[in-house]
């Protein structure tokens, strides 16, 4: 039976989920007015196209996403936002206008604010006019159950912020599903396969207390979960057995990383240490062939193999794609969106977008030998006998070709379609020259040359760090040969500063920061268990 932490933790990402689900739902009248529930989306709709963090598109110099900027005196010598004062702000004057020519936003635009948005704009100017950070970039924080009338249907914390929304809404809650429905839907859901008719009859003849808590756990203890639930995280990282493009190249060997994958979410690894040893395994002090392997996570990038292509342009698409797919994958940031300019909504800024680039300009694609179990053994044993054969043939052969031996031994055991010129006239010679016994004897030598055991040939896909460092820095508009300022290694503003070990930061540095408990964006460290499968609470209810 697998541990209860497993459990744990999967309820746990099932809590802060629903959590978050629940937070962006609309929200009830209130006499407080919160800015990035009520005022920022009015903001970002209607108003950043011309007042926004866009530098080219920006009327009047005025940007209404940074405090700062909204809170200080525009070009025209008004303010935007007065605090505590709506009569004095520019904001409130142009929203409320009677003149069309000043009203805002300008009818040209297509966009008309309701009266309860400017309300909410006017109580917030009128309250303060507080600016908060998006809710995403504050630190995690448990919250409180919700108190609920049916206190008796909540078995877990997570029941009773379903159960207070459901009451809210006057819903009963559907009645709670039959065994066999029950022991299919978790089948189903953490192995994608239906149960066996064995599997069911077990279930059901289970009288005991915790027979639904000792199902789970065969059913997590399955080979097939890590298969189910390991897809999701391929599919974030773009796994392919393939180079994609016109060429699109078979990658032999893409499918170590692929069942590393699957064996981690199986032996339920750690997610901080999940997450290290793909950015950074070949830079731990223990960087052994599994944690290599784990870093092919950096390999799934299309690769471009097409005749004429310009090498260094689509090596730079592939870290373009490195730091989306990070981006998206482990900060819920599209990352990718600042490659040309700044980003229009989330606070990154393009220099922040190759400063993050920089951590992986530094290593190169390399492929490390990764012999299967057993294939090392199968070849040793092969090579062992071939080499005793061959101490053999030689030893008969010494005796009959004389002073030709060492020449001829040289051209017998090259390849026929390798051999030189002057190899090839030399066996030729020799073998007219010679008797049957010989011709034979040499033929028995050039085939056994050609059957000389291959030592294993798979190679995991990695990245190893360069031992001189690339220059990093700004494509000016996303062009690689529009040189703009270099950049070193670093994270975004925005978010938690980056502990570094050394002189430069380097991936092992940013796989850790990543994971760091500071860090709000990035799930705390927990079991893949918990990462890899969210729909726990679905099995509980018809």
């Amino acid at each position: 039976m697998l541990p209860d932490r497993r459990i744990r933790n999967v309820v746990w990402l099932t809590w802060t989920l629903a959590l978050g689900g629940i937070a962006s739902l609309p929200a009830a009248e209130s006499a407080e007015v919160d800015y990035s529930r009520d005022v920022r989306p009015i903001l970002s709709q209607h108003c950043y196209a011309c007042h926004g963090p866009d530098d080219a598109s920006r009327q009047a110099g005025l940007r209404l996403d940074r405090a700062d900027a909204a809170l200080a005196e525009s070009e025209s010598g008004a303010t935007a936002v007065v605090p505590g004062r709506p009569e004095a702000s520019e904001l409130v004057a142009r929203v409320t206008s009677d003149d069309a020519d000043l009203r805002m936003p300008p009818a040209s635009t297509g966009h008309t604010l309701s009266a309860r948005q400017i309300d909410l704009l006017r109580r917030w100017v009128a309250s303060g006019a507080k600016f908060d950070d998006h809710w995403s970039f504050r630190p995690m924080a448990k919250p409180d159950p919700p108190t609920v009338g049916n206190a008796a249907w909540v078995r877990n914390p997570i029941d009773a912020f379903i159960l207070a929304r459901l009451e809210r809404e006057r819903v009963a809650p559907s009645p709670e599903a039959d065994p066999v429905t029950l022991v299919r839907r978790l089948s189903l859901d953490l192995l994608g396969l239906p149960p066996q008719p064995t599997e069911v009859a077990e279930f059901l003849d289970d009288e005991s207390p915790d027979a639904y808590r000792r199902l789970v756990d065969r059913l997590l203890a399955s080979p097939h979960f890590g298969e189910r639930w390991g897809r999701h995280w391929l599919d974030l990282a773009h796994y392919a057995d393939s180079d994609g493009y016109l060429g699109d190249g078979f990658r032999n060997y893409a499918w170590l990383y692929r069942d590393w994958v699957i064996d981690a979410v199986n032996r339920d690894v750690p997610f901080d240490q999940f997450t290290i040893e793909q950015l950074a395994g070949d830079l731990l002090p223990d960087a052994t062939l599994a944690k290599r392997t784990a870093t092919g996570f950096l390999r799934n990038t299309l690769r471009n193999t097409e005749a004429g292509v310009d090498l260094e342009e689509y090596r730079l698409k592939e870290i373009v794609d490195r730091v989306s797919t990070i981006g998206v994958g482990w900060l819920g940031l599209s990352l990718g969106c600042a490659e040309c300019h700044s980003h229009k909504f989330d606070p990154i800024s393009q220099r922040e977008f190759y400063e993050f680039f920089a951590f992986f300009n530094d290593a190169d694609d390399v492929d490390v030998p990764a012999p299967l179990p057993g294939e090392t053994e199968r070849y040793e044993k092969k090579q062992k006998a071939w080499t005793q054969h061959d101490r053999s043939l030689v030893s008969m052969l010494n005796s009959r070709l004389g002073s030709q031996s060492k020449p001829l031994q040289l051209a017998l055991a090259m390849a026929a379609k390798k051999r030189a010129a002057e190899q090839r006239q030399l066996i030729a010679t020799f073998l007219q020259s010679t008797d049957e016994e010989t011709r034979h004897l040499c033929s028995d030598y050039a085939k056994h040359s050609a059957a000389k055991p291959a030592p294993p040939t798979t190679k995991a896909m990695t990245v190893a760090k360069r031992k001189t460092p690339r220059t990093s820095y700004v494509h000016l508009r996303g062009n690689y040969r529009s040189r703009g300022e270099d950049v070193q290694p670093g994270t975004p503003a925005v978010l938690p500063p980056l502990e570094v070990r050394g002189s430069q930061a380097d991936r092992l540095d940013l796989a850790r920061w990543l994971v760091a408990p500071a860090n709000p964006l990035t799930p705390a460290p927990t079991t893949m268990a918990a990462v890899t499968y969210p729909g726990w609470c679905s099995t509980f209810w018809a």
